[in-house]
């Protein structure tokens, strides 16, 4: 039985799916579910039923977890069998299983649904990334000392599966594709939440940052606000209402800064469309306005019952005096981890101050950039996100997030490429909620975690199901063959 457009049904497999997932973290275990996922994408592909192919597979890799789901374990990552993990020899096998896919759709005569679209414009930014990283990163290895080909290959990898997955996706897609995806991954969302809760709650299973203790969060959690910015587009409500609030209560425990700010700018998006939007009142002027009072009502308990349930031992409050100290005006004031960030940021401006090339370019993937502003002196480096070679020679050759890892190695000319398409999209998210994910992924983890990079893909495919003009496209042209059939 298919169950891919069941709402119910598509919850309740990933639901187990993100579970066992969980439950089985960091145990060889997960293997065998793992190869239940795999026989199922490879029984579609041998079948040429390429959409669900597409959609089980790129599903299911959004549905794993990776070393950085609980960080307590990276140093096991190698011991991690979900379905983005299982390798042969060095290379994860869903990269095959992607390549494979994207060399039978170019034997398809593609429509080019998708041609000028915003996806269509984020897959050209992402191959212009990919060229300049790979050629100033060959010339620096030839001609410069120094380069890392860890470095190298983990971001050069990471830019040329993020391309395959999207060229892939525009290759195969059709009304049919883009249906899936939109209709499915809120629930997938939905489920994966509540997989979540249920292992810490009921199985009391948790993972911790530092001293800390958190709740493992599966990545497709990463994205989980929006599944609440999806709540006027999905028939069960109530369901997406109960399980939002028990998300929002899972990051009192959890939530990293980045998480902070993702949700608050998701809340003010949702906040925005449901009081100004004029579409949205003139969908349903009655049931909205009952739920805008309701709202009203409802939210300043949930506020109060942040306030009562957090306390100063969690990692959300922590996180939280990280993001309020990024308003200081004096950096030396900014919290540690927030202040790593800028730190790397004004480095790689001041190694680069009379290298126009690499400030606007970057460094090339392997490049790195050194501590010139002595901005590092005094700090414990040694747990910070850089391998124990950079910390020993003081050449870093990784970023912390998006606005530290782009500079480096596509430059300030590719970061304003980036944040440019970002910007469209962010306009977009007024119309498709779905456009919201370029906020976790590009604009906050871009270069950081491919599972992270696969779900965004996914999320930004799906939003071309109301940002683009394919199902209007398709209707008109089913209209016109049944008037020349009659």
């Amino acid at each position: 039985m298919n169950i891919i457009g069941n709402y119910k049904q598509i919850t309740i497999f990933y639901f187990v799916i993100v579970l066992l997932n969980i439950l089985l973290f960091g145990s060889s275990i997960n293997m065998l579910l793992s190869l239940v996922q795999y026989i199922i994408v490879i029984k579609c592909i041998l079948a040429k039923k390429y959409n669900e192919a597409i959609f089980y597979h790129l599903t299911f890799v959004a549905t794993s977890l990776a070393p950085t789901t609980a960080f307590d374990l990276q140093e096991g990552a190698s011991s991690i069998c979900s379905y983005a993990r299982i390798k042969i020899g060095p290379v994860c096998f869903f990269y095959l299983i992607s390549l494979y896919l994207l060399f039978i759709s170019t034997n398809r005569k593609s429509k080019h649904y998708l041609s000028g679209s915003l996806f269509s414009e984020l897959t050209k930014c992402v191959l212009f990334l990919a060229v300049s990283g790979f050629v100033l990163g060959l010339i620096g290895f030839v001609f410069l000392g120094n380069y890392d080909f860890s470095s190298f290959l983990l971001y050069g990898t990471y830019i040329f599966m993020v391309y395959v997955n999207m060229r892939l996706l525009m290759n195969f897609c059709s009304k049919e594709l883009l249906d899936m995806f939109y209709k499915n991954l809120p629930p997938i969302m939905g489920s994966g939440i509540l997989a979540t809760a249920a292992a810490y709650y009921v199985f009391g299973l948790a993972s911790s940052y530092g001293v800390l203790n958190m709740i493992l969060q599966p990545d497709i959690v990463y994205f989980g606000v929006l599944f609440f910015m999806g709540f006027y587009k999905s028939p069960y409500k109530k369901y997406v209402l109960i399980v939002s609030i028990l998300y929002i209560l899972m990051n009192l425990t959890s939530a990293t800064g980045h998480n902070i700010i993702i949700i608050a700018i998701g809340l003010m998006y949702f906040l925005y469309y449901t009081y100004f939007s004029k579409d949205l009142l003139a969908s349903n002027r009655k049931e909205v306005t009952k739920f805008r009072k309701d709202f009203t009502v409802l939210l300043p308990i949930i506020v109060v019952l942040i306030v009562a349930y957090a306390n100063m031992g969690t990692l959300f409050l922590i996180k939280s005096q990280n993001v309020l100290s990024l308003f200081s005006t004096n950096v030396g004031e900014v919290d540690t981890s927030p202040y790593v960030r800028i730190a790397t940021t004004m480095n790689i401006i001041e190694n680069n101050k009379y290298n126009p090339i690499g400030l606007l370019f970057g460094q090339g993937y392997g490049g790195y950039f050194t501590d010139q502003l002595n901005m590092f002196v005094g700090l414990d480096l040694s747990d910070g996100g850089w391998p124990d070679k950079d910390v020993s020679t003081g050449r870093f050759t990784r970023g912390h997030d998006t606005f530290a890892t782009v500079p480096l190695v596509n430059g300030f000319g590719g970061l304003l490429y980036l944040m440019y398409i970002c910007y469209k999209y962010a306009k977009a998210a007024r119309k498709s909620f779905m456009a919201y994910a370029i906020f976790p992924w590009i604009v906050f983890t871009f270069y950081f975690n491919i599972i992270y990079a696969v779900i965004g893909i996914c999320c930004l495919f799906a939003a071309e199901y109301e940002l683009s003009n394919i199902i209007q496209y398709e209707n008109t042209n089913s209209r016109l063959l049944r008037r020349s059939l009659s």
